[in-house]
């Protein structure tokens, strides 16, 4: 047996890695010792309350890196250490294959002596949470969470070999990765090991249900289509949906083809633009249709064009007999509303008109399937240094339908799409070349300001929920909730309006105009600070935002713990993106410790924040765990794991506004 041998001012650890044939988690005479095993040497910061202000039983451990060795041909290893506390931890990764530990971090005390050798036994079983098929989105990074257990039913963390002979599929750490050739579905099969045990799991691929701007967009993020061809898409998307193939058909409404439009128009305008693609651009946007009516909303600031024949007819009804369509009315009142709200009393500025132009042009007609989208008519201020500025008008849906997928009252879809739109029409006059994201994020928003009991926005949401390891610079619409996020948070409309104002003076790039107005509001916090508690928020929004019980969409959980240990894992993550990780306690394992082991690779743009629901009341406590300085590893140890809490989520976070490819590591033991 290895004992660690105590000094006043060094010691020394050690202890040896064997085969513990006989389970009996002791090294006999005739059992196997293993050469060439990476053990790690971690130094122990003193165990603290994870908030120091709560007995809550959570506490962190912070941890550095102090050496690496590998076991001898006798299996042994040894550290000098000077006095105090520390971990010995098994790299899992240099296991031999078939075998696993039962432990893989040891905390020695510095009070007293601790045996310091690892078990390693045979894998006997391989079981998948998931069964023997797992979904997955598309284009998903996933990871194959399983149980190994030797013949005793423990639980092992151990390595696995992975075999598949698809080139879609590639392979990095524990993480797949499946890069599509096309927007349609996968099935492969990946077969597991561990040593003579096998298993197989089939991956299906499924497209998510979105509209043909969404699933040209998928395309084009993850190099289906280039450039050229996502402007054609875009193109038929809009104005001809007959010509897309039927991959990028989609019966869901685009919710706004105001960004789609505005990339249209940069490509046309540039040098490399296609002859053909541009006659084809111009052909479509030269103009919006002839509609031969018009009405000037009560304020007199906008002009409304329509037709009572023809496809693009509205209804004719009239009930008050004012010679004007009711459902025309009602689009003056909406628009006339929404810029009362948004301009005239929350000081937004007023869209841009161009000279001698006193009016707003509005145009109804038959979108097929499309609820608004707004068309540039003149940039201003095209020097390097000032950002541009656009006058516009707008188009709307003439009937709203239900056979055109609407799923909202004709009404009420007309009414968040002004609001929308408008605000669209606003943001050209700060910055006509802010981020898209940020443009339908804050349109989203503003039309659940302007109408806030129609919710029109929750059904975006799931972008964000459904992907949250995607950058928030991909969420397009669903990026309402961080929009929500700060207004709750950090001041109302007014934190919003000093982003735009920002990006008016100084910053295409919205991240950097949002940090700017966080620190404008606390000079210690920032967009950083700010996404990090936003991811954390995201696990239980219906405590943390206004309508969060409205939400539907369920967040979507790396993997789910009820098992124990859990063995070297390691994820990665781009820039402002987060994961969630969830750990239950076992069946029959009630009162037991749980010790959650983080650890960034380096980057100080990797956080961890965690949400411990409390089994009393179902609410949650958002903790942070710090790690700074050289101490790149932390130890979250819960006590009575399951008495106090019914869940743990570990949840990282890249903060990041550019890095991408962040990676994080974690490890449990009880």
């Amino acid at each position: 047996m290895h004992m660690i041998t105590r000094d006043t001012a060094k010691k020394v650890i050690k202890g040896v890695v064997y085969k513990d044939s006989n389970h009996n988690n002791t090294v006999d005479k005739d059992e196997q010792v293993l050469p060439g095993v990476t053990v790690n040497l971690y130094r122990s910061d003193p165990k603290n309350k994870i908030d120091p202000a709560k007995d809550d039983g959570v506490f962190v451990i912070k941890e550095r890196l102090i050496s690496s060795v590998k076991t001898d041909e006798n299996g042994e290893y040894s550290f000098d250490a000077d006095g105090g506390k520390y971990t010995v931890n098994l790299d899992i990764n240099t296991l031999p294959e078939g075998t696993g530990a039962i432990n893989t971090d040891i905390y020695i005390d510095e009070k007293k002596a601790s045996v310091n050798d690892f078990a390693l036994r045979d894998v006997a079983s391989i079981e998948l949470k998931t069964g023997d098929i797992q979904e997955v989105e598309f284009n998903e990074d996933f990871s194959l969470n399983m149980v190994l257990k030797d013949r005793d039913g423990n639980i092992l963390a151990g390595k696995v070999r992975y075999l598949f002979d698809n080139r879609q599929l590639s392979l990095e750490d524990s993480r797949f990765c499946l890069r599509h050739n096309d927007l349609q579905s996968v099935k492969l099969n990946v077969n597991i090991s561990a040593g003579s045990v096998t298993r197989q799991v089939l991956i299906n691929t499924k497209i998510p249900e979105v509209s043909s701007e969404g699933k040209v967009r998928m395309a084009f993020e993850n190099g289906i289509l280039d450039e050229k061809k996502k402007i054609l898409h875009y193109l038929h998307s809009i104005f001809d949906s007959q010509k897309l193939t039927r991959e990028y058909r989609s019966s869901v409404p685009i919710k706004s083809a105001t960004t789609m439009i505005k990339e249209i128009y940069d490509y046309i305008l540039g040098d490399n633009a296609d002859s053909e693609i541009k006659r084809e651009a111009e052909r479509y946007i030269s103009s919006p249709p002839k509609l031969d009516r018009a009405y000037t909303s009560k304020s007199g600031y906008f002009k409304i064009h329509y037709t009572l024949s023809g496809a693009n007819a509205v209804s004719a009804a009239d009930t008050n007999r004012s010679g004007i369509p009711d459902y025309i009315e009602s689009v003056g009142a909406a628009f006339d509303n929404s810029r009362n709200i948004t301009c005239e009393t929350r000081g937004f500025k007023a869209p841009v008109l161009d000279p001698g132009k006193k009016d707003f042009d509005i145009y109804v007609y038959d979108l097929r399937g499309i609820y608004g989208v707004m068309f540039p008519k003149t940039f201003y201020g095209t020097s390097s240094w000032e950002p541009r500025t656009s006058s516009c008008y707008i188009c709307i849906d003439n009937s709203y339908a239900a056979s055109k997928g609407f799923k909202k009252s004709r009404n009420d879809c007309m009414r968040v799409t002004a609001a929308h739109e408008f605000f669209h029409a606003v943001q050209n006059a700060y910055n006509a070349d802010a981020d898209s994201w940020w443009k339908e994020a804050t349109a989203t928003w503003n039309e659940d300001e302007i109408y806030t009991s129609i919710n029109d926005y929750i059904q975006y949401i799931d972008r964000v929920f459904s992907n949250p390891q995607k950058s928030l610079e991909q969420s397009n619409y669903g990026g309402v909730i961080f929009a929500k996020y700060l207004s709750e948070n950090m001041g109302g409309h007014k934190i919003i309006k000093r982003v735009w104002e920002l990006q008016a003076k100084a910053h295409r790039n919205s991240l950097n105009a949002i940090n700017d107005a966080i620190r404008e509001i606390n000079p210690k916090d920032g967009i950083e600070t700010a996404f990090e508690r936003f991811a954390a928020c995201n696990f239980n929004p219906a405590q943390y935002y206004k309508e969060g019980a409205l939400w539907t969409s369920a967040l979507k959980i790396k993997n789910i713990y009820t098992a124990y240990p859990v063995g070297h894992q390691s994820g990665r993550l781009d820039h402002m993106a987060s994961c969630y990780v969830l750990f239950k306690p076992s069946v029959g394992a009630a009162g037991k410790n749980l010790k959650i082991t983080v650890e960034r690779r380096g980057d100080r743009g990797m956080k961890f924040k965690l949400q411990k629901r409390k089994r009393s009341d179902d609410s949650c406590e958002i903790s942070d765990v710090q790690l700074s300085g050289r101490n790149s590893r932390a130890q979250i140890i819960c006590e009575s794991f399951g008495e106090m809490h019914k869940e743990i989520c570990l949840i990282p976070v890249n903060v990041h506004r550019k890095t991408d490819r962040i990676y994080y590591n974690y490890s449990v033991n009880t």
